[in-house]
């Protein structure tokens, strides 16, 4: 797939090269080339990296292909951590991450199932009992 770029220029006037990201919701996010780079460069010294960020699985989804490739991603606040497979080199596509869904679990009570049709009204879970308490 092709890659969307952006200049992006910082308060100083440094400009950078960045990787255009996809959102559904608050426009593109960016990752600049010589990011990417460093994070290439500690992990081949062996320092592990993660992304954290509190977007949802799916824009982090939509997202994987054009991230770093890195350890892992934690992202809707750290509720759900996904990895790459063992053997990746480049950055996998987003059907070859695996979520831990141990980790996830332990959110269950706060969020509720990790996959529900359940309309958003109906579930179960204290994040939809304050939901419901906002709405009313």
């Amino acid at each position: 797939a092709q890659q969307s770029t952006a200049v992006v220029r910082n308060k100083d006037g440094e400009e950078r090269t960045c990787r255009l990201l996809p959102t559904s919701t608050m426009g593109a996010g960016t990752v600049s080339d010589r990011t990417v780079e460093l994070i290439g460069k500690l992990r081949e010294k062996g320092v592990k990296f993660v992304i954290i960020t509190g977007a949802r699985s799916t824009t982090v989804i939509e997202r994987m292909p054009m991230l770093p490739m890195v350890d892992a991603v934690a992202c809707e606040t750290g509720s759900k951590v996904w990895y790459p497979p063992p053997s990746a080199c480049n950055p996998p596509d987003a059907n070859e991450w695996e979520l831990d869904k141990e980790w996830a679990s332990n959110f269950q009570h706060v969020t509720g199932p990790l996959e529900t049709d359940v309309p958003a009204v109906q579930r179960e879970g204290t994040l939809w009992e304050l939901f419901r308490e906002m709405k009313a």
